[in-house]
């Protein structure tokens, strides 16, 4: 990867989004702040080169904060937003995501909740300007807490549930962190969410009309099939 950087004329925005992706999944702070440094200095529109939420950045160089929330650690999180310029609020696509295929986007916040990473959760939405209950900017309306029950993330779950993070989908008819549970049989967060009191009848879909039960019945069918 060095090898890269000693030409930096061949690196564009995407390049070295995917440099930056490595980087974080190895742990190496300093080759991340070299990359990010080597693209700001060449950026193509200068103006801009700290905005990096601008169109002119490359989508896998836009999401480092959301490869390093969900895979990396906290130092790597706090260089991205306080000297980079990353938004914690920032929603982009990400390809792990469950609802991604549909179009729908996620902030940093939703990728550490994912990674089950508690540390980096707690700095981006306390520190950073993210928020526990940011919504997915589709139909599907999906916030962090739903990422982590997805995901398995016990331990995000419960933090986020002591965080005050919302246990209904701000949009009517669409999926709870508890019908996700009932529906993927993910029973260890099913009962944490249930031990906080959530509503078991919430409606999903206008017209079937199911419940969290009604999710959980389906998935004791099955397995009895």
């Amino acid at each position: 990867m060095r090898s890269i950087l000693e030409s930096p004329d061949n690196i564009d925005n995407s390049v070295s989004g995917y440099l930056g992706m490595s980087a974080i999944r190895k742990g190496d702070v300093i080759l991340l702040k070299e990359i990010i440094d080597l693209t700001t200095n060449n950026s193509l529109n200068p103006k801009e080169a700290n905005t990096v939420t601008s169109e002119v950045k490359a989508p896998s160089f836009r999401k480092l904060l959301h490869v390093a929330a969900e895979f990396g650690s906290e130092e790597m999180c706090r260089y991205l937003v306080a000297e980079a310029g990353f938004s914690a609020s920032n929603f982009e696509a990400v390809s792990e995501a469950p609802w991604s295929s549909s179009g729908a986007t996620e902030t940093p916040v939703h990728s550490a909740a994912r990674g089950n990473n508690v540390a980096n959760m707690t700095y981006l939405a306390n520190e950073a300007g993210g928020d526990f209950n940011a919504c997915s900017d589709t139909s599907h309306a999906w916030t962090p807490l739903h990422a982590a029950v997805a995901a398995k993330s016990l331990e995000a779950v419960y933090y986020l549930l002591t965080a005050g993070a919302k246990t209904m989908s701000p949009v009517k008819f669409s999926s709870t962190p508890l019908h996700v549970a009932s529906e993927h049989n993910v029973v260890e967060c099913a009962e944490a969410l249930l031990q906080n009191n959530v509503l078991v009848d919430a409606l999903r879909d206008e017209r079937k009309r199911e419940t969290p039960l009604h999710l959980a019945a389906s998935q004791v069918k099955f397995l009895k099939d």
